[in-house]
């Protein structure tokens, strides 16, 4: 099984369930990410709740409104 890593910004952990509750939370980097991965991670996927949702995101929020 895979999954989509990124780095989301907000207040609170309970503000990013509320708005994508389809997400896994992790308050850590995984100890099997190596420093190349999370820094590909923190160019590429990081985002803010606040600000409009782009990439995997606007991803998450169009699944979301198919089914």
């Amino acid at each position: 099984m895979g999954g989509l890593w990124g780095l989301l910004s907000a207040q609170s952990e309970s503000d990013i369930r509320r708005i994508f509750p389809e997400l896994s939370i992790f308050q850590e980097r995984p100890r099997w990410m190596k420093d190349e991965q999370y820094v590909r991670i923190v160019e590429k996927q990081r985002h803010d709740i606040d600000e409009t949702p782009k990439g995997m995101l606007k991803a998450v929020i169009e699944d979301r409104l198919a089914d």
